[in-house]
């Protein structure tokens, strides 16, 4: 220490002291702010999620009342679909629900209303539904006029918003106080920096006459480097160079990403790609952020073993796609319920055969049912897409006997099949087999092959539907003497709203949704769905499933 501490050292040893000093506080502050942010973040995380979960519960109940009014006004057990799966799903979100908003004393008694409130609906929702089946529409028209349901459902979106107003006005005074103690540590960090600047400042002015002569070519090296620095931010990316066993080595770029991302995050995603020269993606979501970047990695040419990284942000991106399902989501559920009251109407209308109608008018009755009818099936179709694009669309896997679900399909076929004319054929079949699936998602693949059979085969052909027993696997195909597909559009079959002739597919109906449901649904019952096809001879559709032995 005495030899440290001179007359001539003296002044720049304490400065640099104390400047230490200072910065191991505002190091302590910044720590100490970081974990009140990460807690207030928490909590934010917390309303959210509880918010969400809500939001969720509202959705499934509107699937009950859904479903339960379509079974009252048309006895037709489809509609009680939705029913039944909000039903098995509507326990867990409220549970989920409760975990997030229980710890907020304001929101326990309304939780527990709110239990009580949804057992009520669910419970007169299940008297109706057994009322319809037991004593038939009349007697289930008087309990929906009684409006005992619209009531409970009425209290219940009374009782969620104000919930979610509580959590909203939560969130809003939690994000107050994060600004507030961000701008305590600010201030706090600006006053000390600039003291320990000030320190340091002065030590740099003492020994600048030392350090001249390396100023100048630190100077000169960063002036270098701006340059090159230059040239790599014009890239929209942060680059990287990856080689295999090293630490991946930051290039520059337009995206700092360089701070926040893991070297194993770049170092997986060199393992995990295909090593066939071309370059392969994969996203990344930073769990503090939320922010999602994309890292595309392609093989460097010419350099054995040394890869290129490239990393962009697509938050935004991303945002938009999840923007866009919602959206679909909440449209399709929104014309859902008053579609199905009107298509309730104009089918016993039709039944009666427009009892009380102008007879001139009978025929635009029959088309508007039509038209209702199709509109329904678009609904449901974008709403399967919708679940199955986000993981909700899920197949409940059974051990069935396949010949008896194709003979299902085939009966349930018939009446479609005689509007167009055209015969349903079930071809001689090998001994029985059983299978894994869902019978209600097989028998909707079954159908949308079907159908499509019917609707492009010319009127007096035959559908032919058969079943093969193979040694590890069954095979279900369905084959058509339409125009066939052509070439052109085999890569595209089961795209979302794919048609090959949209002309021709607009009369005959249809979105081209069906065939890319049909596709996820096999992939979920460990399936797979494929065709043939050569035009003006016909096409036929197959379907792969495995073989459960007994």
């Amino acid at each position: 220490m005495p030899l440290l501490l001179n007359r001539e050292t003296a002044p720049q040893v304490l400065a640099f002291f104390f400047s230490l000093v200072i910065l191991l506080l505002i190091m302590l502050e910044g720590d100490r702010t970081n974990r009140e942010l990460l807690r207030l973040n928490d909590a934010v995380v917390d309303i959210h999620e509880g918010i969400s979960s809500l939001q969720e519960l509202q959705a499934l109940l509107l699937d009950v009342e859904t479903g339960e009014r379509g079974y009252l006004l048309t006895g037709n057990e489809e509609y009680l679909a939705p029913y039944h799966q909000a039903l098995a799903l509507i326990d867990e979100r409220y549970r989920r629900t409760e975990e997030r908003m229980a710890a907020e004393p304001a929101q326990q008694d309304r939780l527990a209303r709110l239990e009580e409130l949804i057992a009520r609906k669910l419970g007169i929702a299940t008297r109706n539904v057994e009322i319809r089946r037991q004593q038939g529409l009349a007697e289930a028209r008087e309990r929906l006029l009684s409006g005992e349901g619209k009531q409970v459902m009425d209290a219940i979106r009374g009782l969620m918003t104000e919930m979610e107003a509580h959590g909203r006005m939560l969130l809003l005074s939690s994000t107050r106080e994060a600004h507030s103690q961000a701008a305590r540590s600010r201030w706090f960090t600006l006053g000390g920096g600039s003291i320990a600047v000030l320190l340091l400042l002065l030590v740099a002015l003492v020994l600048n006459r030392d350090f001249r002569a390396r100023g100048q070519v630190a100077r000169q090296a960063r002036a270098s480097a701006a340059r090159l620095q230059a040239l790599l931010d014009a890239v929209p990316e942060s680059l990287f160079r990856l080689r295999p066993g090293q630490v991946p080595e930051y290039l520059g770029g337009a995206v700092d990403a360089h701070r926040m991302m893991p070297a194993t995050v770049l170092v997986a995603a060199l393992e995990h790609g295909e090593h066939d020269g071309q370059a392969h993606s994969r996203d990344w979501i930073d769990e503090e952020t939320g922010r999602c970047y994309e890292i595309r990695v392609a093989e460097v040419e010419g350099q054995e073993q040394e890869s290129l990284a490239m990393v962009r942000e697509v938050t935004e991106q991303r945002r938009v796609a999840q923007m866009k399902h919602e959206f679909i989501a909440t449209v399709s559920h929104e014309l859902r319920t008053p579609l199905t009251s009107l298509n309730g109407a104009l089918a016993l209308l039709a039944v009666n055969e427009g009892a009380g109608v102008n007879p001139d008018l009978r025929p635009m009755l029959r088309l508007a049912l039509k038209n209702s009818e199709r509109l329904v099936v678009l609904i449901r179709d974008i709403l399967d897409v919708e679940r199955l694009d986000n993981g909700r669309l899920l197949a409940r896997l059974k051990r069935q006997p396949i010949r008896h679900l194709v003979s299902r399909s085939l009966e349930d076929n018939l009446p479609f099949a005689e509007r167009f004319g055209v015969h349903l054929l079930l071809a001689p079949q090998t001994e029985d087999a059983e299978v894994n699936v869902d019978a209600d998602r097989f028998l909707q693949v079954m159908a949308n092959l079907i159908s499509n059979a019917i609707k492009f085969s010319p009127p007096g052909e035959a559908v032919r539907i058969g079943i093969e027993r193979q040694p590890t696997r069954v095979l279900i195909w369905v084959a058509d003497h339409g125009p066939g597909i052509p070439k052109s559009f085999h890569d595209r079959m089961f795209e979302r709203f794919s048609q090959a002739d949209s002309s021709d597919s607009r009369q005959k109906g249809g979105a081209g949704l069906g065939l890319y449901i049909s596709k996820g649904l096999m992939e979920q019952m460990e399936g797979s769905i494929g065709f043939v096809s050569e035009e003006g001879v016909g096409t036929t559709f197959y379907l792969y499933l495995p073989l459960v032995e007994p």
